[in-house]
């Protein structure tokens, strides 16, 4: 699917009862096709966001689980 269609699906599913507006709008308004592409990069980059903030989620709950591992370790030598 080329870019300008999945921009466009995309305007259409937040506005569903304009897709005719928005279609001719996006194709003679450079203004309104500036603005959609800016929406749809902030779109992106949100997704970005939240997708790297799950990866560092994950990844400090997989260092905090082998520092508590080692914390035991190091408990374990030093009390025996």
């Amino acid at each position: 699917m080329a870019v300008r269609d999945t921009i466009l699906q995309i305007i259409k599913q937040r506005y569903p009862s304009h897709k005719m507006r928005i279609e001719q709008l996006y194709e003679q308004d450079e203004e309104f096709k500036s603005l959609c592409d800016d929406y749809i990069s902030c779109l992106n980059f949100v997704k970005k966001i939240r997708e790297r903030s799950e990866e560092s989620k994950k990844t400090i709950e997989d260092y905090e689980s082998i520092i508590r591992d080692l914390e035991k370790e190091i408990f374990e030598l030093i009390y025996h």
